[in-house]
């Protein structure tokens, strides 16, 4: 009758990066092998490690499509790619350079399963298994590494609120997290028959929750039946009719819809019936303060960028590199080079 929502988790794992859509939408080459691409707090990411990067972005059709089809006039021309898509994946790196020093300021330690997590994030990165696996083993490693630290970071900074944190958090928050004031719960089952015997059973004096975990051939009956509060517009139009005529402590006769047949009941709203929603709501509180730590350290952090690459933009309220004004085109051959940070040196003359 809902829909299930992602994790908190989920989402917060996948806001420190930029995924193909939003590359595609920010859509020249990044040429030159020496110097640096740019400097975060002190350290250099050199200008053939991120050469190699877009080289192997450049040569990836199935990633040369998904640009094109997003946007036909950046589409990559003799494996050139657009200055936008280089400006966007500059992104990615500062990005990624913001975690890695979060990580080592708090001496995180990676873990197998972060990096099994990885591996998963770094395919939503791109967009679709295709286009991940028609990247070089290098560069698949290199952002399951990454990705395996940003992992981590959102692993050991979010915590697990207690019991207490969670009712506070409901006492002051009820009338916001279910308008209505009323939770709906529901048993249900195969045929009218079978409902009509719950409802007789419930007139007896039987009790809802029970029957619920006994007869509901929902996966809710596990939890009693509840399903939450009752927000008009979430529930197919025969179930909702019932449950919005029904007063609050009440339950219907049997309703049938194309799930099978209901018998419903509406109770005032409860810290129980709505726990799930209270969790929910704490962690996402939780996540905008991870995620406002993470933007932070990137607002503070001294950043320069090689103008061949692009420029800082922060007119948006945050900072995001954008492409160059006149963008220089060339093509490079593909360096051979360690994914490392290098000590900060003045940029190489270009000639």
């Amino acid at each position: 009758m809902t829909r299930t929502t992602a994790s908190v988790f989920a989402r917060l794992i996948t806001r420190v990066a930029l995924p193909i859509a939003a590359i595609v939408a920010l859509s020249a080459c990044a040429g030159g092998t020496t110097g640096y691409a740019f400097v975060f707090d002190g350290e250099a990411r050199s200008q053939a490690s991120v050469d190699k990067e877009l080289r192997a972005l450049a040569d990836n059709e199935q990633f040369q499509a998904a640009i094109a089809s997003g946007s036909p006039t950046e589409s990559t021309q003799d494996g050139v790619l657009p200055a936008t898509v280089t400006a966007a994946w500059l992104n990615v790196l500062v990005q990624y350079a913001t975690i890695d020093q979060a990580v080592a300021e708090s001496g995180i330690s990676v873990t197998d399963e972060d990096r099994g997590a990885a591996t998963q994030q770094a395919i939503q990165l791109f967009g679709t298994e295709q286009i991940w696996n028609g990247f070089p083993t290098w560069f698949r490693d290199r952002v399951i590494t990454r990705e395996a630290r940003k992992v981590a970071f959102v692993r050991t900074s979010l915590t697990v609120p207690s019991e207490e944190e969670l009712l506070t958090y409901f006492f002051e928050n009820a009338a916001t997290l279910c308008e209505s004031g009323v939770t709906v719960s529901h048993i249900l089952v195969a045929d009218e028959a079978a409902a009509q015997e719950i409802v007789d059973g419930l007139d007896d004096g039987a009790d809802f929750t029970t029957l619920a975990a006994e007869r509901s051939t929902d996966a809710s009956g596990t939890g009693g039946g509840v399903l939450g509060c009752l927000v008009p517009g979430t529930f197919v139009p025969e179930f909702e009719t019932a449950a919005l005529g029904l007063e609050p402590g009440t339950y219907s006769g049997p309703v049938e819809s194309e799930f099978g047949w209901h018998v419903i009941r509406v109770e005032p709203v409860t810290f129980a019936s709505l726990r799930n929603e209270v969790a929910a709501a704490v962690q996402q509180e939780t996540a905008g303060e991870l995620t406002a730590e993470v933007d932070g350290r990137l607002e503070r952090a001294d950043l320069e960028v090689n103008p061949r690459y692009g420029r800082i933009d922060r007119s948006g309220g945050s900072i995001q590199i954008v492409p160059p004004t006149e963008p220089e085109v060339r093509r490079e051959p593909t360096p051979s080079v360690p994914d490392v940070t290098v000590p900060v040196t003045p940029p190489q003359p270009t000639g």
